[in-house]
């Protein structure tokens, strides 16, 4: 099958206007993630696509005109959405995946059906567009039937009509503002899984740590794939004895019950078809009665495939992981099954279009671009029979049928675009996605990469983690196979990083409960030898300490509640004025307590209370809303019969987090030895719930 030069090209750019492409979860053509791809068009000739940023204040928002322009034109469309920084590549009137991926996300934030297709609806709705509208928070499924004008044919794409319903997607949380930790189960073992939400920009290749001390069963960031976050806690979640299945599947809508407590307030999570994520969907309909909650989802509003029923959750702390009868067909055209996944063949690093050596001194200023292809996706040719000098356009291969005009081909480390062929010779773009350019010796390795659509990708969504020589980790999401993940490197301290570990995460097929993951993994050196420095950051990190006493007057710099006993409607604070930050700025802290118990038939456990750092302030104060006789997650409702002994905090700044123990002691992530501070009287700090 022949592809257009833009096929293999994704890229990942985040814009901020006064109306902004969405980041949230889209039903894709290639891959279904949280995170803006595209792909993007590489042409011979220079870049004609531009973007407006429209300015937008607090009072008013001077919109724009779009009612005369003709959008059944694929460049109109496409000059549109990168005015609106939905990112459609390059304004060449080619309908490829960027621009459909572009389209979808425009759908999803103007309310429409993420479908990709840009039916009547879509081109009225951009018609009528102002580049003042917020997101919308609804979902509508549409008829469009689409007959649009391109560079070389004319595309028709039909979809079913259906009714309104609201779809909840996720997102690459590029703030601060939602921190905690947040419910899953896992892909690759359908065990219950907690994950922890903090720091999380995926601009930056720094902009989300990856902590080696996390407390058991707590996962990072993406180590569960690319998930979705809705209820935050400051506890771990633990299994609920309710049970969740299908107890019904017709032509017109599936039904799920949970039998537990009747609680209408159950979010319910999914695994799409030809995905590896988990999101939530919103039941069209649900009741509830004694012990029973009834959630009923329309297949109208549902993408074709197969799909899995994970768990649901309800924002107390428990999941009710999904049992019995999980899996659910849609309308499939054809079955749901793919190569497994082996290994990651090749990692492609570059610097502002410029392949980056090994140790390459790099910039803050840079932008860097990470792209991976798996060996499942390569079809082994004959190796070459002839020198391909370095500046050869036109090469000899063995045969006529090593690749098809529009194909890649992957000679050692250099891709290749297939411009076209006569038999043997076959003219060639050198040095595709920035690989490296050189001369092929005789005997060296032919692969022809295989096409790529959603359902012969192998890896949908994968993640990087990287390391400097201090100790410090940062994991950075990447899109599907030859994708091209753009990131900046600010906020990057000085060092020396070294690529540690690449997870790739496939989508499910049918018939299974987990999804199949490949890692490539070096504790000591880089994989793929992919190192780079950094030395011109203003950062030379240094964690947060913490004293005990002014030095002149000799007074405790840090106080708490010391024997007090809580009651409904009070509060204690913890005043750590002895902390001060290090290089970078701290964002949160997490408290944890001993709970010892006033009560015999009590055991000993423990609770975590996770607070924001605002203004630099180091006060936290914590409320007692209620008081309960069961185990609670929650900040402000605190379990009876315990004294609550201060036992530790966990300090998060923007690289990494130290932990202050209540005996002196200081445990730091990063490979910095461990320490002591001199607030030996933490361990004073105590308050009892009787």
């Amino acid at each position: 099958m022949r592809y257009p030069k833009s096929f293999f090209i994704i890229s990942i750019l985040i814009f901020v206007s006064c109306s902004t492409g969405s980041s949230e979860d889209e039903l894709t053509l290639t891959k279904d993630t949280s995170t803006s791809t595209t792909i993007t068009v590489l042409e011979q000739t220079p870049e004609t696509s531009t973007t407006t940023t429209t300015s937008l204040s607090e009072e008013i928002c001077t919109g724009d005109n779009n009612k005369n322009i003709d959008f059944t034109k694929i460049r109109n469309i496409q000059i549109f959405l990168n005015k609106y920084n939905f990112n459609a590549g390059d304004e060449d009137g080619y309908l490829g995946l960027q621009t459909t991926n572009a389209i979808r996300r425009f759908q999803t934030y103007a309310g429409l059906y993420p479908d990709g297709d840009a039916g009547p609806i879509t081109l009225e709705t951009m018609n009528n567009w102002t580049g003042c509208e917020t997101q919308s928070t609804q979902v509508q499924n549409t008829t469009t039937t689409t007959t649009l004008a391109t560079a070389e044919s004319t595309t028709t794409t039909t979809t079913p009509s259906s009714t309104t319903t609201t779809v909840v997607s996720s997102e690459i949380n590029t703030n601060y503002d939602d921190i905690g930790y947040f419910a899953s189960v896992s892909l690759s073992d359908n065990n219950i899984q907690t994950i922890l939400k903090g720091l999380n920009n995926s601009n930056s290749i720094c902009g989300t740590p990856y902590y080696n001390n996390l407390e058991n069963n707590v996962l990072n960031y993406f180590d569960n794939g690319n998930v979705q976050s809705l209820n935050l806690l400051s506890n771990a979640f633990k299994e609920s004895s309710a049970i969740t299945e299908i107890t019904s599947i017709t032509n017109e809508e599936i039904i799920i019950e949970i039998q537990g407590n009747g609680d209408e307030n159950f979010n319910f999570f999914f695994v799409e078809p030809y995905s590896s994520k988990i999101i939530s969907v919103i039941p069209d309909n649900i009741s509830i009665s004694p012990g029973l909650t009834k959630a009923i989802f329309l297949k109208q509003n549902l993408k074709e495939g197969y799909w899995f029923y994970s768990f649901a959750e309800n924002g107390s702390g428990d999941i009710v992981k999904s049992s019995g009868l999980r899996e659910f067909s849609i309308n499939p055209s054809k079955s749901q099954f793919r190569d497994s996944q082996t290994t990651v063949e090749k990692i492609f690093f570059t610097k502002n279009g410029n392949f980056i050596t090994y140790g390459e001194n790099l910039s803050t200023v840079d932008q860097i671009e990470v792209s991976f292809i798996t060996d499942q996706i390569l079809t082994t040719r004959e190796n070459t029979t002839e020198v391909i000098n370095s500046n050869a356009s036109t090469i000899s291969l063995t045969n006529d049928s090593q690749a098809d005009v529009g194909e890649l081909l992957l000679i050692d480390n250099e891709l290749l675009y297939v411009e076209s062929k006569n038999g043997t010779q076959y003219t060639v773009t050198r040095g595709y996605l920035n690989t490296i350019l050189k001369e092929h010796i005789v005997g060296t390795s032919v692969k022809k990469v295989n096409q790529i659509s959603e359902s012969s990708i192998i890896s949908d969504f994968a993640y990087i983690i990287i390391r400097n020589e201090d100790g410090l980790k940062f994991q950075a999401p990447l899109e599907g196979e030859l994708s091209v993940n753009k990131f900046n490197l600010e906020g990057c301290p000085n060092g020396r990083y070294s690529f540690e570990e690449i997870k790739t995460f496939g989508w499910r097929e049918q018939g299974s409960s987990t999804i199949s993951t490949s890692t490539n993994k070096n504790l000591v050196k880089s994989i793929f030898n992919k190192e780079f420095v950094i030395t011109d950051s203003p950062i030379n990190y240094q964690p947060p300490s913490l004293k005990g006493s002014d030095p002149t007057s000799g007074e405790f710099l840090n106080d708490g509640p010391r024997n007090l006993t809580a009651s409904t409607g009070n509060s204690v604070t913890f005043r750590f004025n002895g902390l001060t930050q290090g290089s970078t700025e701290i964002r949160f802290v997490k408290l944890n307590f001993q709970m010892i118990p006033t009560d015999s038939s009590k055991l000993t456990k423990n609770k975590s209370v996770i607070q924001k750092v605002n203004n630099g302030d180091f006060n936290f104060t914590i409320n007692f809303q209620s008081f309960t006789n069961d185990e609670s997650e929650f900040n402000n409702i605190w379990e009876q019969g315990y004294k609550y002994i201060f036992k530790d905090f966990e300090v998060f700044d923007g690289l990494s987090k130290t932990t202050f123990f209540n005996d002196g002691n200081i445990k730091y992530d990063s490979n910095k030895a461990d320490s002591q501070h001199s607030a030996y009287y933490l361990d004073q700090f105590s308050f009892a719930v009787p």
